[in-house]
């Protein structure tokens, strides 16, 4: 429900096909919205990427997700997901991540595959947009990079091969999630279960 069915199956082909998929998915900005993601080269990204034959696929988030027909014609190389769409199930269809500041590098490091932090406008994101509390990213999983140039080189297929930060994201992710068996859902299933019975009970011996 409500996942981009478009980006997931240009994903699973690209993969079939023995090629690398990159989801890029940052978090919004309080200023300049939609501006500094051109800047930041996402075009040349996709281009290059593209002529290596991968994937890029990006995803706003859903504050700058109104942007996006603004931002097509200035970014044709870029495959965008649809507005608001559910990422999850396409996380698992992803060989690497690449975000900045945004929560969903937490969930994929279940998946334990590379993480790359892009943050091309650092300095202005703290004073325009938010403060951060970076402790909870030590240690960092993956190399933090500020140009398209610099990104580019950590994406290379011996780079990300290499996986040179893996123990450290492996460390974050023991740190950061108690489960590794992908039954969550289960778990908070069984919960709610066990609340229900817990409130049906409690009616039925008031009544």
């Amino acid at each position: 429900l409500n996942t981009d069915a478009e980006a997931l199956a240009a994903a699973r082909a690209a993969r079939a096909a023995g090629r690398r998929v990159v989801l890029y998915a940052p978090t919004f900005r309080d200023a300049r919205r939609g501006v500094w993601i051109v800047e930041a080269g996402m075009d040349r990204v996709a281009r290059e990427l593209q002529a290596r034959g991968d994937l890029l696929i990006v995803a706003l988030h859903p504050v700058e997700a109104p942007m996006l027909e603004q931002l097509r014609p200035a970014l044709p190389g870029v495959r965008f997901t649809a507005p608001r769409t559910d990422l999850y199930p396409l996380l698992r269809e992803v060989d690497a991540l690449v975000t900045d500041y945004s929560s969903v590098m937490f969930d994929f490091l279940l998946l334990d595959r590379p993480v790359l932090l892009f943050r091309p406008d650092h300095r202005e994101y703290l004073a325009t947009s938010r403060t951060l509390d970076e402790r909870k990213l030590d240690p960092l999983p993956g190399p933090l990079v500020s140009t398209a140039e610099a990104l580019l080189q950590q994406l290379a297929p011996k780079r990300l091969a290499e996986d040179r930060q893996a123990a450290d994201r492996r460390r974050l992710r023991d740190r950061l999630h108690d489960h590794l068996d992908g039954a969550s859902g289960e778990r908070l299933a069984a919960l709610i279960a066990e609340g229900s019975e817990e409130h049906t009970s409690e009616l039925q011996s008031q009544s």
